[in-house]
């Protein structure tokens, strides 16, 4: 069965789940603006247990790692910090 790829977003935030549900995460996208940026990723419904993922950003660049079809069990849930930071995720 193959499922399509969808987006998600978020603006820097002390946390939000993206993805309520089982996954695999392809592409991450992590913009910094003035500040510099980092986005902790978590297979949970908050920001509790083991992050899967770390990633930074230098003031006024992107990270763009790939997430190598990483499967989350339960949702994803995202921190992003750094002031005007941007994140997309690209999951499935």
């Amino acid at each position: 069965m193959i499922v399509a790829q969808q987006i998600a977003y978020t603006a820097a935030t002390a946390g939000v789940q993206l993805v309520n549900r089982r996954g695999a995460l392809h592409r991450v996208v992590l913009t910094a603006a003035a500040a510099s940026a980092t986005v902790t990723l978590y297979d949970n419904t908050s920001a509790t247990g083991n992050p899967f993922m770390t990633i930074a950003a230098v003031a006024g660049t992107s990270a763009w790692p790939d997430g190598g079809g990483a499967e989350f069990l339960i949702g994803l849930f995202v921190v992003v910090t750094g002031a005007g930071a941007q994140l997309n995720v690209y999951v499935e």
